[in-house]
């Protein structure tokens, strides 16, 4: 970014003069940034799709702030053995919890079937839009059934990550 070097958990709004003459690249740094040190944001978002169990972000190795060195802390979504920015932000008893993504590079199926890492792997690998078939997973020691709606994050045809939201199928 320019001179001033954000954080993985900084508030405020960057001015106008910040954002003027920002790359692309910066510019969806700045935002997820922003998303990323807002509870608040993510709180609404939350709760404007009741149907949501998370929202999620998971970028590349330090395609994010190039600080994943500094972050092997397992805090505020931080990978605890590489650093990679990979929160997993859940509602939990009207509350929002970070935590961690996991099993985002396995190719071990679940009992369905499908692919554990699928959410990642494929818009990684094609570059579009993806929605998981329904998969069994425990979300607050509750076993449900999810789709996953993942979208890659790429600027400059540069792969930098994907993001996505977790829905709990019980509603249909």
């Amino acid at each position: 970014m320019h001179s001033e070097q954000r954080t993985r958990t900084s508030s405020g709004s960057p001015s106008s003069a910040q954002v003027r003459g920002m790359k692309y690249s910066d510019e969806i740094r700045l935002i997820t940034t922003e998303l990323a040190g807002t509870p608040e944001l993510i709180q609404q978002m939350l709760d404007d799709a009741p149907q949501s169990v998370g929202l999620w972000m998971l970028w590349e190795p330090n395609a994010f702030d190039n600080q994943d060195g500094q972050n092997i802390n397992g805090k505020d979504g931080n990978n605890d053995q590489t650093g990679r920015f990979t929160p997993y932000w859940i509602r939990d008893n009207n509350q929002i919890n970070v935590q961690s993504l996991v099993e985002y590079d396995s190719t071990a199926a679940h009992p369905n079937g499908i692919i554990k890492g699928a959410w990642y792997q494929n818009p990684q690998k094609n570059r579009r839009q993806t929605v998981t078939a329904p998969l069994p997973y425990v979300v607050q020691g509750k076993n449900v059934w999810l789709a996953t709606l993942s979208v890659p994050v790429v600027a400059n045809d540069r792969f930098l990550g994907v993001t996505g939201a977790d829905y709990n199928l019980a509603f249909v």
